[in-house]
């Protein structure tokens, strides 16, 4: 026996840890009492947990870093700091709890690890070259632990963006949200999210310009505008940034330089001031400006303009203009311009100055008080002020001036008071300045005496006009009187007077048109004849009319008028421009009157309407304009006027060309559409076609823009090209086919289109493995052991969903124990399950689809057999015998352990053990170690029991076993010495313990004699033994209660010395079970993979996660937490079963999948635990509708744009975070007002797919009409809606996003301007003066916006009278423009046009009319016409005289003004007029090189009105050039120097010399003469110079001919006016230089051509080597020839195009290779020739010799060689003759020409003798080398001997044949020979040894 230490009595006490736990029990969790070196016993923490404090213990991490990788992205050259990666995996530990190192393996130099607690940082401390990849291994470690964890670091090395530098000008008033730049435009891709854009700058450029962070496009924040007046630019600059999200360094991407400016600038000095003006400001080299016409008196300093001498407004310098030109400096400039204008304000700085400083006039003494004595007039420079005049001296109070220089009296004028003659002195004044002088008044006082008598008779005649001349009119014969003469010389003009009788006759036919008026008069003078003084006497006046007769024909203000109308208009339409057409006849009356008429094709749509005098439109006449069926007509519309006689009515036309403008009335066409495509699937962006439209419409209706409809974003269609994409891949299992509409429509308004529907039949890829029902990878199959292998009912189906063989499946498994049947997935056994011998089975069937590539998927499946009762309990032994003595006989004592075994499992394996008989006497105990007993008393000794006992399990049927048991009863002779005090021992042992040596137990018998042994008999086990001494039992083994839970042992004590007596005990050995097994999850961790969607409700149960533990009682008990639990983790676990549920709302968009790490811990001491990942997928739910970014726009769009026109920037953008179809985005395509989401707004948008970034971009474009004028700015809600592939109820789910987009509608002028109550009418008297406002009610409005398309213009475009008139262009207000005294008519219609002022669209405009009234009150006097009077110069006056007499309306009548007549004009001193009549007389001579041949003078005529009024005229002067000066040289004419080639021909012009005569037409032809001239040149009269014999010089390249000329008139000359500073003569200087005429040859373009002919080819097949061309640089025609080669003339060349055709059909006399030498030479007058080669290859060509037969004769071959010898011999002969000729007309023409040759060659002039020959006799050279390059061997009638007949005898018709059709020569049909012929091995030409000819490059270009 041996002694146990046993600690203190009593429950163990708890310590922490650190404490000694000797006797003590741990009470942290997670904590054991461990041993230490020194023996000492504490509690630390196991289980890989760290001591937080004394009492808890906390599991140690398994990571540092939670992410095993991390990628970082660097630009090359990038030097810094990369990133942090920070130690999250030890967040739940207090900073400086671990000792962290960190290692970078392989280690870099190029980067710095930076470690502190929770991070580690990297640094490049120089620039990667290239991306690499390192393990970053991190230890954090305490005393007692450490966590290692490795993580991959990747740095990446991109491409650094190259930085886009953008210089651009903005125009001053840009307007905000203009779009600057797009970093995406620009070519950067950055992944969505990824960076985030800002915009950096030095100055104010963030003040005006701002980026998306998000999209990076760059706008202009606020309307640009330069606050400073004078400054004309200002540059901005600033730099778009791009900052990685990922902490990575900022990236410069775009850096813009914007110059912002204004493109006209105005700039208002004051004169007299110096100031700075303007100026720029540059912030940079990118933009350089430089002035254009900068005046010299502004100097640019840096920018900085200043005027630096003052200017004078009254100065040439007003106003200045200038330009700057702006340009960037880049590879490829761009420019703009900034006009300038300087405008000079005027200061009252300039005094006023008399016109005149003396003035005479001459007044009637005792004129009335406001007598008007004369006017003076002043000119002031300046504009500003107001001239005054003031009287200064004596007469100051007795005479006023008014404002306008007209002098009244203020008293009467008496001679007695002023004398004759007296002066006045007058001062003008501004206001600030005086007239430096002072201008004198002449004042004559005269006395005027009665009139002559005055008999007052009128007579009235009527004439009518155009009558003949002599014409009677009337006598003005009176008695008394005599010699009769008309007062006015200008009536002697048109009549005759007889001065005896008074008769008037006609002196010409009158015009009533062409003169003065229609109605005039003359005073009539004669003598009295009893007075002896001749006293003239006024009879009184021959007052005349002239009757109108219709000798004009109507006239239109215009020859041609065009006009507009649109198609399909509507009768009585105006055609456009056709409004207020004209015309007029100088006729009076009816002769006036006109009617109009429309002619031509087409007239019949149209018709004249006459709605004032002679003022017509022209209307649509009926309907039917179709612009299709004719575009324009060109009509002729007739006025005829009206008189009495038909016979006399004249007419005239003018031409109206309408154009029909188009209207959309046409539909665009669409036939020949495709119908149907075949696509395949998953193939990405693809052109599918492109589709093709007409429209018979013109302009804007027949531009075609393209749409798709339906297809969502699959498909898009380019708008303007019709290119058809299909934008993404496709998936066929979703979408088999797809229907589709395309569309094309016109930009008309309103639109028209044509669709076309569309099937896209989807062709399936074998992209999708086969997957097996319900979604399976896993599954457990439970089948009984019985169960027959052909029906195990396993059926695997798995389902492809691709189309034919791609989705045909078969099925395989790998295991040799079972089959599947490979189409239908049935398992079949191969051999009869047996539980027994195998439970479990593991196959894995693998699903294989048939395609091309085929795809598969496997399945594991698990079958487990289940046990079926087909064991029989089976006993250890066949039979049992065991003895019992009396003695030991008692109730209850076990006497036999039965062990029976039953390989079946659960009650199949349970098993009942039952006796047959003696039950009243034993009893057994059922279980696999049943115990026999004893009951009762003890029988007699010597009794023997037989008996069976069975074996029964507890299956269904039950099996059963039975095994033979013998007892004897023994009878004990003495008293028992031995016996157990017990029948049962029982002892536990501590599993998993070492108990070797160590007593578990120990059985003793009570002794009464002798000494016991003991002994196990039945339950026996190796493992476990008893000392048979001392009755100690021992274990030698490690025992396992998972594995038995218990021993059951029978032990015999016996008496050792052999004796009788004994006893039997059970010994139960109970294993005790110790915490050794960890918990064990159920299901494999890849399997738990479960899914919820993000609605889940809180509490939602997912799924049971369950473990098992084989130990017992707590050590077996389980519970569950979610190890990685958080706050954020919205999952919770059922502690005791396991099941997970939502604790909280789940989102997908912030967590689309969870990893829970569900812990499953035991309750043992230590406890144990187990973990295993279940994912959780997050089902996404459309919960999220689609998001704009940014949630408003602003855009633009021009009015009446048409329908399909995209807005300016017009994509809309939206996002959803949703996954997959929940967040697929599509747009919809009506939009809504904001004030009114029930209205439409006329935009639409259509989804365009962007492929780089496989997004769908909403496109706003126009849907319907839009005006500007209606609604110049929308605010539409844009609609994004997602589930774009959604179906029937489930797009009840889908959601929509909204955003603002303001649309700023772009006013186009599509208004025409409309008067206000028009047409007009006014009146005005007819003395009103110029510039009287005549109305101002006309008005127009437009009602376009006003920037110009609003703003009205006005113009008089037509009517008669319109040149008296003048309208403001602005205000609309109507002056005088003429004096109205000379406009005949009363009534004047005039046409007013208001046009509006676009800028950059099409002018509109709108006419009407005003009538305006002419009222006659008191009228100043009018010219009726100008006059023109010739002269000739240097002549004497001639007293030719005009009358320039004014007409007057006196009464309402024309009457010739009493008007006092003077010239005005300065140059008016060589002319007079008479005051009193007008007539207009020559007083001087008139020099033409003074005056010129054309002047005006002034003719002012005032009334005796009071106050008086005036009118001007002019008379033009035309003066007779008479020869009166000679032709001269001036100094710079006084050498001329021309030059000339030594090539030029005879005949060429040279140059022409000129020289000065000062007179014209004839008088100023001069002649040209020299005395000395070279030969080779002529000089004719008119002064050219000509080349009259060659130039060329042989010894000379540059020589000169000079030679003087000499100019005289042609005409005689009249009067010279020379002087001594001219020249009579001039030197003329010629330069005669040599070049070559033609320095080029030819050139072919290869020196060698190939090419190949069908040897079958045909007369006139063309051979075409490829490239065959030449070229002359000198740009001469080239002619081409064969010059070599040509068998037989075989081939022609064009010489023209060098083409080259067959002149025969081919046969095989022909060379299988013929070797052309082909020339090309120019036209020049020197020729010069390239050659080239051209080598031609007969294609296919058969060897069709025939080999004679053996029995040919001799005598034939020698018959043969004979014909030949003679051919060839006179080929010889003739060749040799002709060699002799040309070698003697060789020498001949060397000896002619060989000076020549050499001469030319001195001038490095390459031309040969051939070439010098072909110049003299062209084409010669070339027959004589045709000749010579014949080459007898080709010969044709070489062949004319051999058979070319087929084998069979038939003959071949491509051959020479005889004419009876026999083979030549009468030899029979040869047949091939029956073997080889000797010495016939040889074909005829052997092309492997042709030798073709080289051609030297010196050969090819010159042929010499």
């Amino acid at each position: 026996m041996t002694d146990n230490v046993r600690a203190p009595s009593g429950p163990l006490p708890e310590v922490n840890l650190g404490q000694n736990c000797s006797y003590a029990l741990c009470a942290p969790v997670n904590s054991a009492c461990i041993t230490k070196v020194d023996n000492v016993r504490t509690c630390e923490c196991v289980n890989k947990h760290l001591q937080m404090n004394s009492a808890f213990c906390k599991r140690a991490p398994d990571e540092v870093t939670k992410e095993s990788s991390f990628t970082f992205n660097v630009s090359t050259g990038f030097t810094g700091e990369v990133a942090a990666i920070p130690f999250d995996g030890l967040l739940e530990f207090p900073r400086n709890f671990f000792t962290l190192t960190v290692d970078l393996i392989p280690r870099d130099e190029n980067i710095k690890l930076t470690t502190s607690s929770d991070k580690v940082t990297l640094t490049l401390t120089a620039p990667l070259q290239k991306p690499t990849t390192s393990a970053l291994t991190m230890i954090a470690s305490t005393a007692k632990l450490s966590v290692t964890d490795t993580d991959t670091v990747t740095i990446m090395v991109n491409e650094a963006p190259i930085t886009r530098n953008i210089t651009m000008f903005l125009v001053q008033g840009t307007r905000r949200n203009t779009l600057i730049a797009d970093v995406r435009a620009e070519g950067f891709e950055f992944q969505n999210g990824a960076y985030t854009f800002s915009i950096e700058s030095s100055d104010e450029a963030e003040l005006f310009f701002s980026v998306d962070e998000h999209s990076g496009r760059v706008v202009c924040r606020e309307d640009i505008i330069i606050q400073s007046d004078e400054v004309i630019a200002r540059e901005y600059t600033l730099k778009v940034v791009a900052i990685a999200t990922s902490g990575s360094a900022p990236m410069d991407l775009i850096r813009a330089n914007i110059l912002v400016l204004k493109h006209l600038f105005e700039i208002v000095v004051n004169e007299n001031e110096k100031a700075i003006i303007m100026r720029y400001e540059l912030q940079s080299d990118s933009f350089r400006i430089t002035t254009h016409d900068l005046p010299s008196d502004i100097i640019n300093n840096d920018g900085v303009f200043q005027l630096m001498s003052p200017r004078d407004y009254e100065g040439d310098y007003t106003r200045s203009t200038f330009s700057l030109h702006v340009q960037t400096i880049e590879t490829i400039p761009r420019q703009t311009y900034i006009s300038v204008s300087l405008n000079v304000k005027d200061l009252n700085d300039e005094p006023p100055r008399f016109q005149k400083l003396s003035y005479e006039f001459t007044i009637l003494a005792g004129s009335y008080v406001g007598t008007i004595i004369g006017s003076v007039s002043s000119i002031d420079p300046d504009t500003v002020g107001g001239t005054h005049y003031n009287i200064e001296g004596m007469y100051k109070d007795l005479f006023h001036v008014d404002p306008s220089g007209t002098i009244q009296s203020k008293v009467e004028l008496e001679k007695e008071r002023f004398g004759e003659r007296f002066s006045m002195s007058i001062a003008a004044n501004d206001g600030q300045q005086t007239s430096s002088s002072k201008a004198v008044v002449n004042v004559n006082l005269i006395t005027i005496y009665p009139e002559a008598e005055n008999l007052h008779i009128n007579f009235t005649v009527k004439i009518p006009e155009e009558e003949p001349t002599g014409g009677w009119v009337t006598d003005v014969k009176t008695a008394g009187y005599s010699k009769y003469r008309f007062s006015s010389k200008h009536a002697g003009q048109l009549f005759n007077l007889n001065s005896t009788t008074g008769q008037i006759t006609t002196k010409r036919p009158l015009d009533r048109e062409s003169l003065d008026a229609s109605y005039a008069f003359f005073d009539m003078q004669a003598v009295k004849d009893n007075e002896d003084q001749c006293t003239l006497v006024t009879l009184g006046r021959l007052v005349y009319e002239l009757q109108d007769v219709n000798d004009n024909y109507p006239m239109f203000s215009r020859r041609k008028y065009s006009g507009q109308v649109p198609e399909n208009s509507q009768p009585y339409t105006d055609v456009s421009g056709m409004i207020n057409l004209h015309a007029s006849d100088a006729d009076i009356g009816e002769n006036a009157r006109l009617t109009f008429a429309l002619t031509g094709s087409g007239s019949d749509y149209f018709k004249v309407v006459n709605y004032t005098d002679n003022n017509v439109k022209i209307m649509v006449a009926k309907p039917g304009l179709d612009r299709e069926l004719m575009s324009s007509y060109l009509l002729t519309l007739t006025a005829t006027d009206n008189p009495v006689s038909p016979n006399a009515r004249n007419s005239n036309s003018t031409l109206l060309n309408i154009t029909i403008l188009d209207e959309n009335d046409n539909d665009p066409v669409c036939d020949g559409w495709p119908t149907t495509f075949y696509v395949l699937e998953n193939v990405g962006f693809e052109l599918l076609t492109t589709l093709s439209s007409t429209d018979k419409d013109e302009g804007p209706n027949a531009d075609i823009i393209y749409s798709v409809l339906g297809g969502g974003w699959t498909f898009s269609v380019e708008r303007e090209e019709g290119k058809v994409y299909k934008n993404h891949p496709i998936d066929r299992e979703s979408f088999d086919e797809i229907q589709l509409t395309f569309e094309a429509r016109d930009k008309g308004i309103p639109s028209r289109s044509c669709e076309r529907n569309v099937t896209i039949y989807i062709n399936d890829t074998n992209d999708n493995a086969p997957v097996f029902e319900n979604g399976i990878s896993y599954i457990v199959i439970n089948r009984p052991e019985d169960q027959d292998c052909s029906k195990l009912n396993i059926t695997i189906t798995a389902n492809d969903p691709d189309k034919g063989l791609n989705g045909t499946v078969e099925y395989s498994l790998n295991n040799a124990h079972f089959s599947i049947n490979k189409v239908s997935g049935d398992i079949t056994c191969n051999e009869a399950l047996d539980y027994e011998r195998e439970n479990t089975h593991e196959l894995v069937v693998i699903a294989t689809d048939k395609g091309d590539e085929p795809m598969s998927s496997s399945l594991t499946v698990v079958i487990r057999v289940k046990d079926i009762n087909d064991n029989v309990p089976a006993f250890s032994k066949q039979s049992y015998n065991t003895s019992i003595l009396t003695s030991e006989w008692v109730d209850g004592k076990p006497i036999l352990v039965l062990k029976v075994s039953d390989q079946d499992s659960g009650p199949n394996g349970d098993i009942v053990l039952s006796l047959n008989n003696y039950s009243q006497i034993f009893k057994v105990t059922s279980g696999k170690n049943g115990v026999l007993r004893v009951k009762g008393h003890a029988p007699a000794a010597g009794t023997v029991y037989t008996f069976n006992i069975t074996a029964t399990d507890k299956g269904h049927p039950q099996n059963t076993n039975t095994t033979l048991v013998q007892v004897r009863v023994g009878q004990n002779e003495d008293k028992n010495p031995i016996q157990f005090n017990t029948t049962e021992f029982q002892f536990d042992l501590e599993e998993e313990t070492n108990h070797t040596g160590t007593v578990i137990g120990q059985v003793q018998a009570e002794v009464s004699k002798g000494i016991a042994n003991y002994q196990f008999v039945e339950g026996y086990d190796e493992n476990v033994w008893v000392n048979s001494s001392t009755g100690e039992i021992f274990c030698d083994a490690i025992l396992d209660r998972e594995e038995k839970q218990w021993y059951k042992l029978v032990v015999r004590a016996l008496p050792r010395s052999g004796g009788r007596g004994g006893d039997v005990a059970i010994v139960t050995v109970n294993v005790r079970d110790i915490n050794d097994n960890h918990p064990v999850f159920t299901v494999h961790q890849d399997q738990l993979l479960f899914q919820i969607a993000e609605d889940a409700g809180i509490g939602t149960f997912i799924a049971n996660v369950t473990a098992s533990d084989p130990d017992e009682g707590n050590n077996g008990t389980l519970t569950y937490n979610i190890w990685n639990k958080d706050e954020q983790t919205p999952f919770v676990i059922e502690e005791l079963d396991g099941g997970v549920k939502t604790s909280d709302k789940i989102d997908r968009e912030r967590t689309p999948k969870y990893t829970l790490t569900i812990q499953a811990k035991d309750r043992g001491n230590p406890t144990l635990s187990a973990v295993t990942n279940v994912t959780i997928l997050v089902l996404d739910i459309n919960d999220n509708p689609p998001t704009f970014s940014p949630r408003s726009y602003t855009k633009t769009i021009k009015e009446n744009a048409p329908r399909s026109t995209l807005l300016d920037d017009s994509d809309v953008f939206a996002t959803d975070l949703d996954y997959n179809d929940n967040g697929t985005v599509t747009y919809v395509s009506k939009t809504t007002l904001v004030s009114n989401t029930t209205i439409s707004c006329p935009f639409s948008l259509t989804n365009k797919y962007n492929q780089p970034t496989n997004e769908v971009i909403g496109v706003m474009a126009v849907h319907d009409d839009i005006d500007y004028e209606t609604t110049p700015v929308y605010e539409c809600y844009v609609t994004a809606v997602d589930m774009s592939r959604c179906s029937g109820d489930e797009c009840r789910s889908r959601l929509t996003g909204t955003a603002t987009v303001t649309v700023n509608v772009l006013d186009v002028n599509d208004n025409t301007p409309a008067f206000e109550g028009a047409p007009y009418n006014a009146n005005v008297t007819r003395d009103s003066p110029i510039e009287f406002l005549v109305t101002d009610v006309i008005k127009a409005s437009d009602n376009d916006s006003e920037d110009g398309n609003g703003i009205v213009r006005y113009n008089i475009t037509d009517g008669s009278g319109s040149t008296f008139f003048r309208i403001n262009p602005t205000s609309g207000d109507l002056y005088i423009l003429k004096d109205l005294s000379s406009l005949d008519q009363d009534s004047v219609t005039l046409t007013v046009e208001a046009r509006d002022s676009p800028i950059n669209d099409e002018q509109l405009k709108e006419l009407t009319t005003i009538t305006i009234e002419i009222l006659d009150d008191n009228p100043r006097p009018w010219f009726p016409k100008a006059q023109t009077m010739q002269v000739r110069e240097e002549a004497s006056p001639d007293g030719t005289s005009l009358s320039m007499t004014a007409s007057d309306r006196k009464q309402g009548k024309v009457t010739i003004c009493n008007c006092t007549y003077e010239l005005t004009s300065d140059i008016s001193s060589s002319f007079f007029i008479n005051k009193t009549t007008g007539d207009f007389t020559q007083s001087a001579k008139v020099n033409r090189e003074s005056t010129g041949s054309t002047f005006k003078i002034e003719v002012k005529a005032s009334d005796d009105g009071d106050p008086p009024k005036t009118a001007t005229a002019f008379v033009t002067i035309n003066v007779i050039d008479i020869n009166d000066n000679r032709p001269y040289f001036n100094k710079t004419l006084r050498s001329q120097t021309f030059s000339v080639a030594q090539t030029a021909p005879i005949g060429s012009l040279i140059g022409r010399v000129v020289s000065i005569d000062e007179d014209e037409d004839h008088n100023s032809i001069t002649i040209y003469e020299t005395l000395i001239i070279d030969e080779r040149i002529i000089l004719h009269e008119n002064g050219t110079i000509v080349v009259n014999k060659s130039l060329i010089n042989h010894e000379e390249e540059n020589y000169k001919i000079e030679f003087s000329v000499s100019a005289r008139d042609s005409p005689p000359l009249q009067w010279s006016s020379d002087t001594s500073e001219n020249y009579q003569s001039t030197l003329v200087m010629i330069s005669v230089n040599y070049s070559d005429p033609n320095e080029h040859p030819p050139t072919f373009i290869k020196a060698q051509y190939n090419t190949q002919v069908q040897f079958t080819s045909r007369r006139g097949t063309e051979i075409k080597p490829a490239d065959f061309k030449a070229f002359d640089k000198d740009g001469d025609n080239i002619s081409y020839a064969i010059t070599h080669g040509n068998i037989r003339d075989i081939i022609a060349i064009s010489a023209e195009s060098g083409l080259m055709k067959l002149q025969y059909d081919l046969d095989s006399t022909i060379d299988e290779l013929i070797n052309l030498t082909v020339t090309a030479t120019d036209n020049a007058l020197y020729p010069k020739t390239g050659t080239c080669q051209v080598l031609i290859m007969l294609k296919d060509m058969e060897d069709t010799q025939c080999i004679p037969q053996k029995e040919y004769s001799q005598l034939g071959k020698d018959s043969e060689l004979k014909t030949t010898f003679m051919t060839l011999f006179g080929v010889m002969t003739a060749l040799l003759v002709l060699a002799v000729i040309t070698v003697l007309f060789s020498c001949y023409k060397w000896c002619v020409s060989s000076k020549a040759v050499e001469q030319y060659k001195q001038k490095n002039n390459r031309y040969s003798l051939v070439d010098k020959e072909r110049q003299s006799k062209p084409g010669e050279n070339y027959e004589g080398l045709q000749a010579y390059v014949q080459e007898p061997q080709h010969d044709y009638r070489h062949h004319e001997t051999i058979d070319f007949s087929s084998p069979d005898g038939v003959i071949n018709p491509a051959y020479i044949r005889a004419a009876t059709g026999r083979n030549l020569r009468g030899r029979q049909v040869c047949r091939p020979p029956s073997g080889p012929v000797q010495g016939d091995d040889k074909p005829a030409v052997d092309t492997d040894t042709v030798e073709l000819e080289y051609v030297s490059p010196q050969h090819r270009e010159y042929n010499s």
